[in-house]
């Protein structure tokens, strides 16, 4: 959508398609989807759910969200664990309703970030496909908030956020 001036004031991604098919993720299990399944991390027992996003996710719910050392810590960890042969990004993923959550991401090679567009896609796809939300919600981080819209049929992300100029350049 835009402004009276013609500026952009919301954009909307088509994200293209999930894949919840461990070989695709990859997640090196002998399941055919990897939801809900327990791995012990950083000694810890972790259940996780694991999807393709253009980039693998590994959701996780949690009642409460989590200080930053405790997502560096088991962030980390669970980046970097065995079953995950190309690492994984990890979205630590609190439920407020059926039509929103809170997510918390430690992205795969980089560390804990304000906000992940993949990771909050990811995570939407995960809650849904486990009954824990609707098909269209909104995903909130410490960056900032998205729409998400999930088409079952296809396996599709629509991904809708605010727009926001932030910087201007000119060239010689």
């Amino acid at each position: 959508s835009v402004d009276l001036n013609d500026n952009a004031r919301s954009i909307s991604v088509d994200m293209g398609e999930f894949y919840l098919d461990s070989k695709k993720v990859p997640v090196n299990s002998d399941d055919d989807i990897f939801l809900e399944k327990t791995i012990i991390a950083n000694g810890k027992a972790f259940k996780v759910s694991s999807v393709l996003v253009g980039v693998p996710h590994t959701i996780i719910f949690t009642d409460n969200d989590l200080k930053v050392e405790e997502l560096e810590i088991d962030g980390a960890a669970i980046e970097k664990h065995q079953i995950f042969p190309k690492k994984t990004n990890v979205n630590f993923v609190r439920v407020i309703n059926r039509n929103e959550i809170f997510v918390q991401t430690w992205e795969r090679g980089c560390g804990y970030t304000f906000g992940c567009g993949t990771g909050m896609a990811a995570s939407a796809v995960i809650a849904n496909q486990l009954n824990k939300v609707n098909n269209s919600i909104t995903v909130h981080s410490i960056g900032g908030s998205l729409e998400i819209k999930l088409n079952n049929k296809n396996n599709t992300i629509l991904m809708k956020g605010s727009a926001e100029k932030i910087y201007s350049g000119e060239t010689e």
